[in-house]
């Protein structure tokens, strides 16, 4: 028996994917606002490195996102393509493609939560 995977599923799944980085990227400008008032505050060249630094990390992050929303927009348009044709299942390829889409959405999912933790173990002890 074969699984089947259906268009709506994979649709689905992107909705929620893109309703996610979304959030993320609010959460980033806030991040990113919350870093501004710690520049402000610090003289410390040490310490203005490291905010620097996040600084790089958020702007990084935030190319990431936009990546993933961009692979997942171009994703939705291939399942798209195959629906006219009455296939409501993609191919082999394009499932594929949806599982790295899928990996790279934990992967980075794992990455921001760190990040928000370690910027947030960071600003507590600079405030």
């Amino acid at each position: 028996m074969v699984d089947v995977i259906y268009n709506s599923d994979l649709h689905f799944e992107h909705t929620l994917w893109t309703s996610e980085l979304t959030f993320w990227e609010g959460e980033l400008k806030s991040l990113e606002s919350r870093l501004n008032e710690l520049i402000s505050h610090w003289t410390d060249k040490e310490v203005l490195a490291k905010l620097e630094h996040y600084k790089d990390v958020f702007t990084l992050q935030s190319d990431v996102v936009r990546d993933i929303k961009k692979s997942i927009k171009q994703h939705e348009i291939n399942i798209l393509d195959h629906t006219p044709n009455g296939r409501e299942s993609m191919d082999i390829p394009r499932v594929k493609e949806h599982l790295e889409l899928r990996s790279k959405m934990e992967t980075q999912r794992e990455a921001y939560g760190n990040l928000k933790k370690e910027f947030f173990q960071f600003s507590s002890e600079y405030l």
